[in-house]
């Protein structure tokens, strides 16, 4: 049988391996391990490294750079004449921890609520409008994702609180002719106050 060219101090007693076998360096690996037995198909794998596991198949080598942070498993060549690389230990991947799934309910429900906080709030800072000449012709939006607050570009301490104000169809109707005399020359309306102009 021809002689075994590794150092017989890194192979160890029977064949274990007290340090790792000198090929781990050059074949890129962070560190070699050397198993018992002989040949490729020896069942005498070393312990895997913590945190570490076996590759199945050989089709799954590391890549170069992979490597570095692998361990390669070697054992003594069937004629005896060397030390092979047989398999290779690679880090375990840690998977994260699943999304947890999203209650959109429960979110919907929030907002709805968030929403109507905000207009109950608003409506509550308003004057009370009994007594006055909008006593009973007020009233608000009634939807459940418009709080119809919106911010006041005029003033950044305040909110515009829209409203409904009931108006009879006849005033309406006995106000356009005053309402186009004032709305002739392409003028706009601009609602800036309870104002009427």
């Amino acid at each position: 049988m021809p002689q075994l060219r590794e150092d017989p101090a890194a192979i160890g007693v029977n064949g274990i391996g007290h340090t790792p076998p000198p090929a781990a360096k050059k074949d890129g690996f962070k560190s070699g391990l050397l198993a018992t037995g002989i040949g490729k198909y020896t069942n005498g794998w070393p312990k895997a490294p913590d945190g570490m596991e076996r590759i199945p198949h050989s089709h799954d080598e590391p890549s170069k750079t992979a490597k570095k942070k692998c361990v390669g498993v070697y054992a003594i060549a069937l004629d005896g004449s060397d030390i092979k690389q047989i398999g290779t230990f690679r880090l375990i991947e840690v998977k994260a921890a699943p999304t947890p799934a999203r209650d959109w309910a429960a979110e919907r429900d929030a907002e709805r609520r968030a929403v109507q906080i905000e207009a109950r709030a608003a409506r509550m800072a308003i004057p009370a409008f009994a007594g006055t000449a909008l006593d009973g012709r007020i009233s608000w939006p009634d939807s459940e994702w418009e709080s119809a607050v919106e911010p006041d570009e005029d003033d950044e301490n305040s909110v515009l609180v829209a409203a409904y104000i009931r108006v009879q169809v006849a005033e309406v109707e006995a106000n356009k002719a005053e309402a186009t005399a004032r709305c002739s020359g392409g003028i706009a309306i601009e609602a800036t106050s309870l104002t009427v102009w």
